[in-house]
C-alpha cells in the first residue's frame, strides 16, 4: 500500500495520462478520485465516463456533444462529457470497452486537444487531463485486434497496478479503518471492530476486493447500534483461527459460503461478495464449481 501512495502522488504531481490497472473492485475509481484532489486541477472538475457508454451508437455523441440535427432525436445542440471535464479531470472506467469510433476519437483529443462535435465541422479546444482504468491486458487486446497499440501507450504515459486486497492482506485493516473513519463523520459517530470481527477481515480473501470491504463496512455499520461491528454484523465467512490454506482455497471457500448463503443464486451471491456476477461466474468456473 505504501509503494501504491508513493506513486499515486507522484502521479498527482503531474499532468500526464494515467492508466489504473487492476482487477475489478480493487479501488481504481478512488485512486482516480485522489490524483485528481491533490493535483493541480482539484479546483475544476472530475468527469467519470462509464467504459459501457462507449459501446453505444451514441458514445461519440455522449462524449463529444452534438449539434441540433446531427440524428434522429437531436432536437437542440449539446455539449459533452470533455466539455464538462474542461479545466479538470476526464476519467474514463474500463477504456478496454471503448469502440474503434471512439479509439480513434479519443487519440485525436490525446494528440490535439481539441475536438468536433457530432455534426459540427467547427473544432473546440479543451483543457483536461485524462485517466484511464481497466481491468483487462491492453496488450493483449492490442495482440488481438481490438485495441489501438497507438491509443495504448498514449493513454499509459504513468500506469499503476493496483494489486487485489488477497495480495496485500497487510493493509486489510488500515483500509478498514479509513473507510471507518469515513463513515464515522458521515455518520456523526465512531465506529471500530471488535476482535471476532478483526480476525475475520485480516483472514478473508475478499474476492470482490476493496468494494467488497467497503460495502461489508457500510452493511456493518447501520447494524451497529452501539458503533460496534462484530463479526456477525460483518457477516463475513467465521474463521476463528483460520486453519493454513493457499489463498485459491480460501477464495474457493468464500465462493462456497456466498453461494450458501445465497441458496444458489449466483446474482445473490456476487452481491454479497461485492463483485459483479460476471466476475462471480467466472471465478465458478475457475475453482471447478460452474455448475453450483
Amino acid at each position: 500500500m505504501r509503494v501504491v501512495r508513493e506513486l499515486l502522488l507522484r502521479a498527482a504531481a503531474s499532468d500526464a495520462t494515467l492508466l489504473l490497472a487492476g482487477e475489478t473492485g480493487t479501488g481504481k475509481g478512488l485512486c482516480a478520485e485522489l490524483v485528481h484532489r491533490m493535483g493541480a486541477r482539484r479546483h475544476g472538475p472530475l468527469v467519470v465516463v462509464d467504459g459501457v457508454l462507449l459501446q453505444d451508437e451514441l458514445a461519440l455523441s455522449q462524449l463529444f456533444g452534438h449539434r441540433r440535427g446531427a440524428f434522429t432525436g437531436a432536437t437542440e445542440s449539446q455539449e459533452g462529457m470533455v466539455a464538462a471535464a474542461d479545466g479538470g479531470t476526464l476519467f474514463i472506467d474500463e477504456i478496454a470497452d471503448a469502440s474503434p469510433r471512439v479509439q480513434a476519437a479519443l487519440l485525436r483529443l490525446l494528440d490535439e486537444r481539441r475536438y468536433q462535435m457530432v455534426g459540427d465541422t467547427r473544432w473546440r479546444s479543451v483543457d483536461c487531463r485524462l485517466i484511464c482504468a481497466t481491468r483487462r491486458r491492453l496488450s493483449e487486446l492490442v495482440a488481438q485486434g481490438s485495441f489501438r497499440d497507438d491509443l495504448m501507450w498514449r493513454i499509459r504515459c504513468i500506469e499503476i497496478t493496483l494489486p487485489p486486497l488477497r495480495d496485500r492482506q497487510g493493509d486489510v485493516l488500515a483500509l478498514t479503518r479509513v473507510f471507518l473513519d469515513e463513515l464515522g463523520r458521515r455518520e456523526g459517530r465512531q465506529f471500530r471492530l471488535d476482535d471476532g470481527a478483526e480476525v475475520d477481515v485480516r483472514h478473508h480473501t475478499w474476492p470482490g476486493n476493496v468494494r467488497e470491504l467497503r460495502q461489508r463496512l457500510e452493511r456493518a455499520v447501520t447494524l451497529a447500534a452501539d458503533g460496534v461491528i462484530t463479526a456477525e454484523t460483518l457477516g463475513l465467512p467465521a474463521t476463528g483461527i483460520r486453519p493454513a490454506g493457499s489463498l485459491p482455497d480460501l477464495e474457493r471457500r468464500a465462493l462456497l459460503d456466498a453461494l450458501q448463503r445465497a441458496a444458489g443464486n449466483q446474482r445473490h451471491a456476487a452481491r454479497l461478495l461485492g463483485i459483479p456476477e460476471s466476475s462471480f461466474r467466472s471465478k465458478l468456473r475457475r475453482h471447478g464449481l460452474g455448475r453450483q
